[in-house]
């Protein structure tokens, strides 16, 4: 189970990647990379609680 984790992980990182060298050399709003990764895992939502406040 855990292999099937890290390569989820992995592929993740990798679209991450390719869709910040693509949008160079202006960059990506986390939006954009949120939707890529949503085309292929669409269970992945962005929950603003999960981050801690400082």
């Amino acid at each position: 189970m855990t292999d099937l984790v890290r390569a989820r992980r992995e592929n993740m990182r990798w679209l991450l990647l390719n869709a910040l060298n693509n949008a160079r050399p202006l960059g990506a709003m986390d939006t954009l990379l949120l939707t890529v990764v949503q085309a292929i895992y669409p269970w992945c939502i962005y929950d603003d609680r999960s981050r801690s406040k400082f």
